[in-house]
């Protein structure tokens, strides 16, 4: 279990790794306020970006949670009737998924039940793996429990938790699950998020506007009453453990570990849209949107293909004496290889983040022509060169082409980078290609990037 001083600093540590664009955690970025790599469990609030100076705290995504729950709406209540009325027989039970990209979950449909394993929750932690049977089957002789002891008996596998779907109610730690319920129409049956302020979803803003959604971590610590008095179905977290979970899960709602941040492929992790979507029934709208998505990310890379010069790129920034860069198999290396850059570290084999200190930074990335995913909290190169003189060695700030996924911020914080950016890497890939081959889309608009000015 993780203390509420180890949960912060790990929250903090997280979020900076999310805002150099660094993946072992989140998130990207806007993960949840998560507890670090902790290699035994699974989430606590969850990793956000904000919780670094003060520039970090725009792109801390928003990621936590909330907690007030609306009460299930009338047309909720009559379609969860209609479903608990009909036999599951009479019902056409959901069409499989077929998992193309992701690699850190699984599913396998057995009757009336879905057999999902999560991999790794977080790395190095345990997996976790929930039957989710559908609501108003018959059971079976033993019930539900058996039917799930059953199963990870025969697939050997951890115990199971045995969650009816589709849920009523959720709660969720981290702004990356915001995006699949909005994607999936399924956004009313939220009702609390750990930190309202880092949201930018326009539709559970429009929740949180009208006081629909509770919030249940809004100082990185789980309320455990929050949630208690809301009684959802289930609290969706990024893969690792808070105290207060124990009491959440005893008291009957389950605790879902989300792995999508685990994920090094940018399509792999736009996929966890189809996790999501297996708690609602839901997976016919996940593959229609996956494909349009997989699609246009694969249009945009052919684009790059060809080029025949391929600029030279390096990441991160310094925090507490440490340079943080991006490792050459992690998600910002495959984007950037995708979009026809050279990484400097591309020879590495880390799929997280790297840890060096500035000289070695240096002498790998001094002359590289780009620089990607710098302090968020800086306004311009002169900012840069105000907090260490020796960032002026960088040839990318000389010829000020240093930029960052800094476009999307709303007034508190809250970056659209690490929350809708997880689930439309096609989006974030045509970004990058027009960074670095302006050339290849004279038109383009930014989403999510803009360059650094130099005042």
């Amino acid at each position: 279990m993780l203390s509420r001083f180890t949960f912060v600093f790990a929250a903090l540590l997280l979020l900076l790794v999310a805002a150099c664009g660094d993946d072992p955690a989140p998130p990207p970025p806007q993960q949840e306020p998560v507890a670090a790599p902790d290699t035994n469990q699974q989430v606590a609030p969850e990793p956000q970006e904000q919780a670094v100076p003060q520039a970090a705290q725009a792109q801390v995504a928003a990621q936590q949670e909330v907690a007030q729950q609306p009460a299930p709406t009338a047309q909720q209540d009559q379609q969860d009737a209609g479903q608990q009325a009909q036999p599951a027989a009479e019902e056409p039970p959901p069409p499989p998924l077929t998992i193309t990209d992701a690699v850190n979950f699984t599913v396998e449909y057995i009757g009336a039940a879905k057999l999902v394993h999560v991999l790794q929750p977080a790395p190095g932690a345990p997996g976790a793996v929930y039957v989710l049977a559908q609501r108003g089957a018959a059971e079976p002789e033993d019930g539900w429990a058996s039917l799930a002891d059953e199963l990870i008996a025969a697939h050997d596998l951890a115990p199971a938790t045995v969650i009816e779907v589709p849920i009523r109610s959720l709660f969720t730690s981290s702004t990356t699950h915001l995006p699949p319920l909005d994607i999936l129409g399924v956004v009313d049956r939220l009702s609390g998020v750990a930190q309202q302020a880092f949201v930018t979803t326009e539709s559970v803003r429009a929740m949180i506007d009208a006081g629909q959604l509770a919030e249940f971590a809004p100082t990185f610590a789980v309320d455990a009453e929050v949630v208690l008095a809301a009684q959802p179905d289930v609290l969706m977290t990024s893969g690792f453990w808070d105290d207060a979970y124990d009491v959440i899960q005893s008291a009957g709602t389950a605790i879902v570990h989300n792995g999508d941040w685990v994920e090094s492929s940018p399509l792999g992790r736009a996929e966890w849209v189809k996790f999501v979507s297996l708690f609602f029934n839901r997976e016919a709208e996940a593959e229609a949107w996956y494909q349009e998505v997989r699609s246009d990310y694969e249009e945009a890379k052919a684009v790059a293909a060809g080029v025949e010069r391929r600029p030279t790129v390096h990441t991160g920034q310094v925090w507490g004496g440490v340079w943080y860069a991006s490792g050459g198999q992690s998600y910002v290396a495959r984007l950037l290889a995708d979009a026809g850059a050279d990484y400097v570290w591309a020879d590495n084999d880390a799929a997280g983040s790297l840890e060096h200190d500035i000289e070695t930074q240096l002498a790998q990335a001094s002359e590289a022509e780009f620089w990607l995913h710098a302090a968020s909290w800086w306004d311009s190169a002169a900012a840069a060169l105000a907090e260490d003189a020796r960032y002026g060695e960088f040839a990318s700030l000389q010829n000020g082409n240093v930029w960052n996924p800094t476009l999307a911020v709303n007034e508190q914080g809250g970056n659209d980078y690490f929350e809708s950016g997880s689930v439309r890497p096609d989006l974030v890939l045509r970004d990058l290609i027009a960074i670095l081959h302006p050339q290849l889309m004279p038109d383009h608009e930014f989403v999510y990037y803009q360059r650094l000015p130099a005042q």
